[in-house]
């Protein structure tokens, strides 16, 4: 019944981080190797990876690695995601490791690691990644993870208060409100799962994610017109999900009877 996707690519778009990650990409300025790593990245967002990474390698110079403020660190950055984009966690993981040595004042190369890991359900170890941000900063991310890591651990009640403690911290993180509506609706608590994905709706308005599972909410509290109406505008959002049209068809016939 729910509607799922890979939300890595999500943070903090609003920032989050990573639900996410390529704002954080953009969002890095230095002036070093800029041609370059324009062309990568264009070739990232171009779903091509391997072309964006070898770009990256004829780039990207090793022995840069320990100057202050060195131009190597978004390169990397950018050369994670497209290892992560590509299913290759080794490769990602060495590049990560690598932005967390050029810059030991930021937690985004853990944070967006521990993203990573969560989705190939490794969460002992993206929990390592984890605790050693968070003894950088203390970031609203760490508790979203957290969360998303105890909702796969079946604690819902444990994921609601991680989730909680991340929305305290930065109120716009939109995907700590969906996971917090998803760790609602498995402890029944609909109606208040259904203000936590009508909050993250609000916030991110363009995902058929979100808007489905708010779907699923009214639905659940016996709201089946505006349970219709919200599956319709999700599929609009996200055509190619068949769990949508599937709950769309399914709610449907449930007015009509």
């Amino acid at each position: 019944m729910y509607a799922s996707a890979p939300d890595h690519h999500s943070p903090r778009k609003t920032e989050m981080k990573t639900i996410l990650l390529l704002c954080a990409i953009l969002c890095v300025a230095l002036p070093a190797s800029a041609d370059s790593y324009d062309d990568a990245l264009k070739l990232f967002q171009q779903n091509k990876y391997d072309d964006a990474l070898k770009t990256i390698t004829d780039t990207l110079d090793a022995k840069r690695d320990r100057e202050p403020g060195s131009p190597n660190y978004r390169l990397r950055f950018l050369a994670a995601h497209a290892h992560w984009k590509k299913g290759n966690l080794k490769g990602a993981l060495s590049h990560f490791r690598k932005c967390a040595e050029i810059d030991r004042a930021t937690p985004d190369p853990y944070i967006d690691a521990a993203l990573m890991l969560v989705e190939h359900r490794k969460l002992k170890e993206a929990d390592s990644f984890l605790r050693k941000g968070r003894k950088i900063k203390d970031d609203p991310m760490f508790y979203y993870i957290w969360g998303r890591m105890a909702l796969a651990n079946r604690n819902a009640w444990r994921a609601k208060e991680l989730l909680e403690k991340s929305i305290s911290m930065d109120p716009a993180l939109y995907a700590s409100y969906h996971a917090l509506g998803m760790a609602l609706m498995r402890l029944k608590r609909y109606s208040e799962a259904n203000t936590a994905f009508a909050t993250a709706h609000e916030l991110m308005p363009s995902s058929g994610i979100i808007l489905n599972n708010l779907a699923l909410s009214y639905e659940l509290l016996g709201k089946n017109a505006e349970a219709v109406e919200a599956y319709r505008k999700a599929q609009k959002l996200a055509p190619e999900n068949t769990a949508i049209f599937d709950n769309l068809s399914r709610a449907e016939k449930l007015t009509k009877k």
